[in-house]
């Protein structure tokens, strides 16, 4: 592939390269530049080349549509192209690491477990439907004693699955703020999207960067806040509001007693729940 730092069609549309030749001398360099910088692990260099290759990929694909094709270049497609190309590569791994991590590391508890006193857990899960792009998003607060506080289930608009998840999230941060707890632990069973709210923005999806700065605003509210990643097994009342939520399409909040088909669930996890419910 030839240097496309020289592509004029990349160089009108998509990088404005006259302000930073001096800076990009070849492709060559800026893929030095790319790895060496702030890179240390394995794992980020990996996701670096990815986004590189399927950034160049398409960038050529493009140019050589408007080469031989007559093609008009668009500039938002052909980013919002590498976006879905990247978040399908990722999200395809997550499900590849996430059972191998489960399969060599089986959970020790076959139920949900109470946080320690005198935190309060929040279970967060989502739902994602691809033929609407409807999101559900389910939402449990528990006590030490594994009593119930409150839940909610929220229905909304979602790209994809990986932006579902993480915009369930930010309502699992909203919702104990609104209810007045300031010593939370947040579970959920998505692994990589805890990594991504606990380490550096620059691990996490390009997508993802607007929910991860919300998230981090509603974290600032709490006065200590955990974060747990735990199997599907032991999140089943988040799991199973969610797509309560993408049925009823619309939202709904419980603050005293759960809603009956929640009821088993806690039971089944051997805690207590109210007694009215």
């Amino acid at each position: 592939m030839p240097n496309l730092t020289q592509v004029p069609l990349i160089n009108l549309h998509f990088y404005q390269l006259d302000e930073l030749r001096q800076q990009i001398s070849s492709l060559h360099t800026w893929l030095r530049d790319c790895v060496i910088i702030g890179l240390n692990t394995k794992e980020e260099r990996s996701r670096i080349f990815c986004q590189i290759a399927y950034t160049c990929w398409n960038i050529w694909k493009t140019r050589n549509r408007v080469v031989f094709d007559n093609f008009t270049p668009q500039p938002q497609q052909t980013l919002k192209a590498i976006f879905d190309q990247v978040n399908e590569r990722f999200s395809l791994k997550h499900l590849i690491t996430s059972s191998t991590i489960r399969s060599v590391h089986p959970s020790a508890q076959a139920s949900w477990a109470a946080p320690s006193e005198p935190f309060v857990k929040i279970n967060v899960d989502a739902a994602w439907r691809k033929s609407t792009c409807r999101e559900g998003a389910g939402i449990v607060i528990r006590n030490f004693e594994g009593r119930f506080l409150g839940a909610k289930s929220v229905d909304f608009q979602a790209e994809n699955a990986l932006i579902a998840e993480a915009t369930a999230l930010w309502e699992g941060c909203k919702f104990p703020k609104e209810r007045g707890h300031n010593m939370v632990c947040f579970e959920l069973d998505y692994l990589e999207l805890i990594k991504s709210v606990c380490g550096s923005f620059g691990r996490g999806s390009w997508t993802l960067y607007p929910n991860l700065t919300l998230i981090r605003d509603e974290q600032r509210y709490f006065e200590e806040c955990k974060w747990n990643w735990t199997t599907r097994n032991c999140n089943q009342a988040a799991d199973h509001l969610a797509p309560l939520a993408l049925s009823r399409r619309s939202t709904e909040v419980w603050v005293e007693w759960p809603p009956t088909s929640l009821v088993h669930i806690l039971c089944k996890d051997g805690l207590p729940c109210p007694h009215h419910a």
